[in-house]
């Protein structure tokens, strides 16, 4: 049993616990029976990360075109693993793949920091059975990198030189059978690791992602791949953005929250396609295409809106004004163009595309027009793009209880959740289409609303201290 403050927890261990009411008596209450128990799993206790004891260190992808790294690691032939996890820190965003087992459910954004101050790791369990125990194959980690937020216009204007290179820290710990535990595939061996260009041509939170599946490499989170010929991974060398220490993301995940499939499809007079959604929301469409449905090499342009700028079906790129008349922010659109919120999807072959998604960013929006599908072929149907809610993920704690006959209060109050959480993606922003960062005047008006509503302790928690972390040294 836990002895209190005076015995430690120690690290990367499993603890159970139950909760029961003691009375003023000093014993338990016979009115309460003990609750079922939960669990929880410590990270680095007493064990900053960067350790020299520990297997991981900070490596930099060696160009701006490479988003996927690799590397492979053995397990001991005469030992069986009883429990493993992932540990990732990352300024910008990653998925994580063990053997082609991708792990966790996250839509892939990590959390925004001032990593000058503070880089917040990702843990991530790792089911024995993804292992494999076989030394002559050994296992092999698989991680695609995204600029985030660490790489965005906003971030790296005060950064000398420019954007700074991507950058991870990763290690894998795995306790044995016979009580005994390492570290495994850190990115401390910089050696072992290796970086190549993918399908993800380019990425980035405001602007979307081009993403072309004739550049996928098939196998690559597997043993039998070959990545001799990848680049080697460079130190980061804390140039020219410096990273702070490690601390743990104990707060509340992006998560992709629900799937919404369009009200209709309509062909627009210039031979693109209206998808028109229930909701206005902040997150990204998915991708579904039939065998054959569209010829390999065909790209399909997918432009998200909050809503049209006139009766004909144009999408208001950015923002409009009640005439209908676009109005064009700088820092939320590449050199002011309006070419924001758009994803590109090019085929490969003619396999079906089951659940495409892109990965990396988010937008806000109702609307999506399709561009790019061939003249001549059946349309695409409500089937083919399904939008994804995603946001941190808050749960509902509190409602507003009306009569029955209220739509229009019941309404009000939809849009109010919606609204709030539209804006939650690990800060709380001023919305989720323009400048999406964590003006603070906006989080004082909705505070009060947003934890009556939602279970917010913890994400406020995370950013509380990202305003103490940002406070210059005048306060």
């Amino acid at each position: 049993p836990y002895g209190g403050e005076s015995t430690p927890f120690h690290a990367h261990a499993t603890f159970n616990w139950t909760v029961r009411i003691w009375t003023n008596e000093g014993g338990p209450s016979t009115m309460s029976p003990t609750s079922d128990a939960a669990t929880f799993t410590t990270g680095f206790v007493g064990n900053p990360w960067g350790d020299t004891e520990l297997d991981h260190g900070w490596l930099a992808l060696p160009n701006d075109k490479s988003h996927q790294v690799r590397t492979m690691f053995t397990l001991p032939a005469n030992k069986t693993a009883i429990s493993a996890r992932a540990y990732i820190a990352a300024p910008g965003y990653a998925a994580v793949w063990i053997n082609g087992v991708e792990l966790g459910q996250s839509h892939a954004l990590g959390p925004w920091t001032t990593w000058s101050k503070r880089v917040l790791y990702q843990s991530y369990e790792i089911a024995p059975s993804a292992l494999l125990m076989n030394q002559t194959a050994g296992n092999v980690i698989g991680v695609w990198l995204g600029n985030g937020q660490f790489r965005s216009k906003w971030s790296h204007a005060a950064c000398k030189g420019g954007p700074p290179p991507i950058t991870f820290s990763l290690t894998i710990h795995v306790s044995f059978d016979d009580g005994s535990s390492a570290f495994f595939g850190g990115t401390r061996q910089a050696g072992t690791w290796r970086a190549a260009a993918g399908p993800i041509l380019s990425n980035d939170v405001y602007n979307g992602t081009h993403y072309d599946a004739r550049a996928e490499t098939p196998g690559w989170r597997t043993s039998h791949y070959d990545a001799s010929s990848w680049e080697m991974l460079l130190p980061y060398g804390n140039t020219p953005c410096p990273l702070g220490p490690v601390s743990v993301d104990a707060f509340v995940p992006i998560q992709i929250v629900r799937r919404t499939a369009p009200l209709n499809v309509t062909r627009q007079a210039d031979g693109s396609f209206l998808f028109f959604f229930p909701e206005n929301l902040a997150g990204v469409v998915e991708l579904n295409l039939a065998r054959g449905e569209v010829p390999s090499g065909t790209s399909l342009t997918m432009a998200h809106s909050e809503q049209l700028k006139d009766s004909s079906g144009n999408l208001c790129l950015v923002a409009c004004d009640g005439k209908g008349v676009e109005v064009f922010y700088p820092f939320a659109t590449q050199s002011g163009s309006a070419t924001s919120a758009i994803d590109i999807y090019t085929r490969n072959g003619t396999a079906p595309v089951v659940g495409w998604r892109p990965r990396f960013t988010y937008h806000g929006f109702q609307f999506v027009n399709l561009t790019g599908w061939p003249a001549g072929m059946a349309p695409p149907t409500t089937a083919t793009l399904t939008q994804l809610a995603v946001h941190s993920d808050n749960a509902r704690i509190g409602k507003l209880t009306v009569a029955p006959t209220s739509k229009v209060l019941q309404a009000i109050e939809g849009n109010i959740v919606r609204t709030l959480l539209n804006n939650m993606h690990s800060v709380e922003s001023d919305c989720p289409t323009r400048e999406r960062v964590g003006w603070t005047g906006d989080g004082q008006a909705t505070a009060e609303t947003a934890f009556r509503t939602l279970d917010v302790a913890s994400f406020y928690e995370k950013w509380m201290q990202d305003m103490e972390d940002a406070m210059g040294g005048d306060g």
